[in-house]
C-alpha cells in the first residue's frame, strides 16, 4: 500500500513539474509577444533595412559577419509577421552571441505564397537541447522556448537541433496571412490580421502550414 502511495505521489509530482514546464514556455511567449507590442517602428520600416540593423548590432557585439541569403518580398507581409520574424530571428542570434563560441554564422529568410521560413546555423560548440528546455529560469531557456512559443502562437514551427560540439540549426516557419477580402477578391489586406470594417473582428483566413512543418530546409 506504501510503495503504491508513493507510486502515485511520483506520478502526480511527474505531472505538476510537467505543467509547471510548459506553463514557463507560455508564459515566456506572451512575455515576448508583449515586447512586439511596443516596437511599432520596427514594423513600419522596410523589413530588410530593420533586419540590417540586427545584423549590424550583431556584427559589432559578437564580431561575426553573418552570410546572409534572403528572397521574397518581406514588406508584403502583415506588421505582426513581420515583427514576430524580427523577434525570433533577434533571439536565435543572441542565443549565438552569447552561449555558442560560433565563428561562422549563416542566416536565410525565404518569403513563398503560402509561408514564410527563417533559418539562423552557427559553427559553435552546440549544446543538449532536450536538457537546455528543460532548465527553467535561464535568460538562455527563455530565449529558446520563447521562440518555439511564438511560432506556435502564430500558428507556425520552431524547430532547433544541436548537439556537443555543434553546428546548431534554429529554423522557423509562419503561415502566410492575409485578410478574408484579399483571399476572395485580391484586395483589402489587413495589416491586423482582421478583415477590415468587420465588427465581429473576424479573423484572417491563414494559408496552411501542413507543408513546410518540421525540420530545417
Amino acid at each position: 500500500m506504501l510503495a503504491a502511495d508513493d507510486h502515485q505521489r511520483e506520478l502526480l509530482l511527474g505531472t505538476l513539474d510537467e505543467l509547471e514546464a510548459r506553463l514557463t514556455t507560455v508564459e515566456a511567449g506572451i512575455r515576448g509577444l508583449s515586447n512586439t507590442l511596443g516596437v511599432p517602428a520596427a514594423a513600419a520600416r522596410p523589413f530588410r533595412e530593420a533586419f540590417q540593423a540586427e545584423l549590424d548590432a550583431f556584427r559589432r557585439d559578437a564580431g561575426i559577419a553573418p552570410s546572409v541569403t534572403m528572397s521574397g518580398n518581406f514588406d508584403e507581409l502583415t506588421a505582426s509577421q513581420r515583427i514576430a520574424l524580427l523577434r525570433m530571428l533577434h533571439e536565435a542570434l543572441t542565443n549565438v552571441r552569447q552561449h555558442s563560441r560560433a565563428t561562422e554564422v549563416r542566416v536565410s529568410a525565404t518569403v513563398r505564397n503560402s509561408h514564410v521560413r527563417a533559418r539562423v546555423q552557427d559553427n559553435g560548440r552546440g549544446f543538449d537541447v532536450r536538457r537546455a528546455l528543460s532548465r527553467r529560469g535561464e535568460r538562455s531557456t527563455l530565449g529558446l522556448a520563447g521562440m518555439k512559443a511564438r511560432a506556435e502562437l502564430l500558428g507556425g514551427s520552431c524547430d532547433i537541433r544541436s548537439a556537443a560540439g555543434g553546428p546548431t540549426v534554429i529554423s522557423f516557419a509562419l503561415p502566410r496571412w492575409e485578410a478574408a477580402e484579399t483571399v476572395r477578391t485580391g484586395i483589402g489586406r489587413s495589416d491586423t490580421g482582421l478583415i477590415p470594417g468587420n465588427p465581429n473582428g473576424a479573423r484572417a483566413r491563414p494559408h496552411s502550414l501542413a507543408s513546410v512543418r518540421g525540420g530545417p530546409h
